[in-house]
């Protein structure tokens, strides 16, 4: 099964991580750093023109998508078998 990112990219749903409201990294220093070491590695894809909405964390790839953390997550909960998706 697939989670559909935006910009006809899809993530394996055995592969997904976590996915993040962008905004964390201006409150992260850690996920700014993670963020900084994907890009180094070759390893962030940035599927969007404007300010990314999600941060989707991989196995193998960090992506900037478009689409908002909710909406991703609606996506993914079926796939995980979650009742409910969990915010802080």
């Amino acid at each position: 099964m697939f989670i559909h990112l935006g910009s006809d990219r899809v993530i394996g749903a055995r592969d997904l991580v976590a996915i993040l409201d962008a905004r964390i990294t201006r409150h992260s220093r850690d996920v700014r750093e993670l963020v900084q070491l994907a890009r180094g590695e070759g390893r962030l894809v940035h599927i969007t023109d404007g300010p990314p909405k999600a941060l989707v964390i991989g196995s193998d790839q960090v992506v900037l998508s478009p689409i908002a953390p909710a909406t991703l997550g609606k996506r993914a909960r079926p796939l995980h078998g979650l009742d409910a998706i969990t915010r802080r």
